[in-house]
C-alpha cells in the first residue's frame, strides 16, 4: 500500500514538472484540423489515445485466451472427477 502511494506521488510530481516545462503553445496540423494548445496537453492526449487504442486492439486476443483458459479448466475439473 505504501509503495503504491509513494509511486503515485512520484508519478504525479513528474507529470506536474513535465507540464510546467512544456507549457509553450504549439500548433498541430492533421489533415484539415488545426489545433493550438500547450505541448504537454497535446503529448498527454496523444499518449492517452494511444493507450486506449492499444487496449482496444488487444481485447480480441485477451478474450480468446480467457475462453481457452476456461475451456482447459473445465477439462481439468472433468478429469479430476474421473
Amino acid at each position: 500500500m505504501q509503495r503504491s502511494l509513494i509511486f503515485a506521488l512520484l508519478l504525479a510530481l513528474i507529470i506536474v514538472v513535465f507540464a510546467l516545462q512544456n507549457s509553450d503553445p504549439i500548433t498541430v496540423k492533421l489533415f484539415f484540423w488545426l489545433i493550438n494548445s500547450s505541448a504537454a496537453l497535446i503529448i498527454t492526449s496523444v499518449l492517452f489515445i494511444g493507450a486506449i487504442l492499444g487496449v482496444l486492439f488487444s481485447l480480441p486476443s485477451i478474450i480468446r485466451k480467457k475462453e481457452k483458459i476456461e475451456e482447459l479448466e473445465e477439462k481439468l475439473l472433468k478429469k479430476e472427477k474421473d
